[in-house]
């Protein structure tokens, strides 16, 4: 009966492993998606800014900025963050420079704060393989012990 008890847990961490390394995988097939779609056809736009903000962090300080753009004639908007120079010269209503996938206007970020390389390089090398490693032990099966 014990082991029975110790199979259903094992069963269901299993289960629980398998899920978080289903999220982690498709988190990170949808990040390298739209990065990629940034890099490969993006288009840099004069976006208005709608709002900005300062959050304080444990890492520092990170700037941020709300922004709306019109692209053949239907509205978007996004967020990002800033350096501290470009934070300091925005206004609300004033112009900041966007990239956003011209397959797919909703992706969009700061055009200065373009990580596409990067980004694709931590998803697709790293985030990716590690969400099919994650799901790879979740779902292996243990080797059983042969009584002596």
């Amino acid at each position: 009966m014990a082991s029975r008890s110790s199979q259903n847990q094992t069963s269901i961490s299993n289960i629980l492993g398998g899920l978080l390394g289903v999220v982690f995988l498709l988190y990170n097939l949808l990040s390298f998606a739209d990065h990629y779609r940034l890099k490969e056809n993006g288009v840099t736009v004069q976006a208005q800014v709608t709002s900005s903000s300062i959050a304080r962090r444990k890492g520092g300080i990170s700037y941020n900025v709300d922004y709306a753009f019109d692209v053949a004639g239907k509205h978007y908007e996004g967020a990002g963050a800033l350096t501290q120079h470009t934070f300091g010269t925005l206004s609300i209503g004033g112009p900041l420079e966007v990239r956003y996938a011209s397959s797919n206007p909703t992706i969009s970020e700061p055009a200065e704060m373009s990580h596409d390389g990067a980004s694709l390089f931590l998803h697709g090398v790293i985030g990716i393989p590690a969400g099919l490693l994650i799901l790879f032990a979740a779902f292996r099966k243990e080797k059983q012990k042969v009584p002596d």
